[in-house]
């Protein structure tokens, strides 16, 4: 469905689904990174392991095969990895390139120990 659609989305949409396709060699990752795409804007989905693992099985009339669970998990895991995805909770969300970049931004951001340390000694007194 992505494939029909692209070039009705916004660029800034579809950049990331065109990166992650050079850099990653992972075909079910890459469909999973569509249709997170596609869904990023339908606030009634929510996009859990088992409802992508819904959408990427071929058959709604057959269970769901344990190794489809395990193997959307890993590509879950490989587009979180490398940004292209954020996890909220037990749902994930499609990023689009700038909120990638806020949220690479934010992982390379150093914190010093003492600053987190003086943080919560703020929120939590001491008895």
């Amino acid at each position: 469905m992505y494939d029909g659609i692209e070039s009705a989305l916004k660029s800034n949409l579809t950049r990331a689904v065109r990166k992650a396709q050079e850099e990653i060699d992972n075909k079910l990752a890459i469909k999973i990174l569509k249709a997170l795409c596609i869904v990023k804007y339908v606030q009634e989905f929510k996009a859990t392991v088992r409802n992508i693992c819904i959408l990427m099985h071929n058959s709604f009339d057959d269970k769901l095969p344990t190794s489809l669970k395990k193997s959307v998990e890993e590509a879950l895991n490989k587009l979180e990895q490398q940004t292209f995805i954020q996890r909220n909770g037990d749902a994930y969300e499609y990023l689009t390139n700038d909120e990638k970049d806020t949220e690479e931004d934010i992982k390379k951001t150093e914190i010093e120990s003492s600053a987190i340390l003086d943080e919560l000694n703020q929120i939590i007194p001491r008895y």
